[in-house]
């Protein structure tokens, strides 16, 4: 499969749009376990679809099965996550935000890149924190608005689907991956830390979050815009 027909099956939008309608399980007390049970057989019927992409090479295999690991523990803490210490669930989101960093560094230097592969990591990425924001409005340690922070970025996943730029920009920002990096390494602390402390990182997160995908949105559109008014040779 060639990385246009691997793009062409949109398995991202189609998550986003699972995730936002399907929320609304989070009302009910078991209803946080229909939607990551569902989350999970999208990305496990997306990861088996692409089978042939992600197992070209021996990078590829190694790469994106460390990805699969960090969105196998996303998936246990989200589904078990009563059942275990906060102390633990901190613990092995620090695990899972390390696995980021490994799974990017295999791929590179171990000829594993793929687009699919990209594609991957940034989901399981998105899913790293929605499982963060969920679990410290569930532990008690936060409130419902850290939510928002978690479905940030399937809203602009669905936006630039509805509203398409008309030229396309850079599918990464540098700056978004830093920014990322600095979540993933803040977003357990908000369930070791109550009070002032663990209210003040939430509301950090939240502003940092949403800044970054405003930038992005700004900048995506901001760039076609630019790019339709460049004169023409």
């Amino acid at each position: 499969m060639n990385a246009r027909t691997d793009h062409s099956a949109n398995w991202p939008l189609q998550l986003a749009w699972l995730i936002l309608t399907a929320s609304f399980f989070l009302v009910y007390p078991q209803g946080s376990t229909i939607l990551f049970l569902l989350v999970a057989g999208h990305i496990g019927y997306s990861i088996l679809r692409h089978h042939r992409v992600w197992t070209q090479t021996p990078g590829r295999i190694l790469a994106n099965l460390v990805t699969l690991i960090r969105c196998a523990l996303l998936v246990w803490l989200s589904l078990d996550w009563h059942d275990l210490s906060l102390e633990t669930l901190a613990g092995i989101l620090w695990l899972a935000a390390i696995l980021d960093g490994l799974d990017g560094w295999v791929a590179r230097n171990m000829n594993g890149l793929s687009s699919f592969g990209g594609q991957f990591d940034e989901e399981v990425d998105a899913l790293f924190v929605l499982v963060a924001c969920f679990l410290i409005w569930k532990t008690d340690m936060g409130s419902w608005w850290m939510m928002i922070a978690g479905w940030s970025r399937y809203v602009v996943v669905i936006v630039k689907s509805v509203f398409p730029p008309k030229q396309k920009g850079p599918s990464r920002f540098p700056w978004a991956r830093f920014l990322a990096g600095i979540s993933f390494v803040l977003l357990p602390l908000p369930l070791l830390l109550q009070g002032v402390a663990g209210l003040a990182i939430q509301i950090m997160l939240l502003c940092l979050i949403l800044y970054s995908f405003t930038r992005e949105l700004i900048l995506i559109y901001g760039y076609s815009t630019a790019i339709r008014h460049l004169p023409k040779p």
